[in-house]
């Protein structure tokens, strides 16, 4: 039995609809941050 199958239809689409979620939650985190360092250092 082959464990490593060629990627599915699904499988592309299910990562091309979570990458984006997970970039704007980086980046949701990363202005969390700045926005708490600026107002420590105020």
């Amino acid at each position: 039995m082959n464990i490593v199958s060629p990627v599915t239809p699904g499988q592309v689409s299910f990562l091309l609809g979570i990458i984006p979620v997970i970039i704007a939650w980086i980046y949701s985190e990363m202005l969390e941050y700045r926005k708490n360092t600026l107002i420590s250092k105020a």
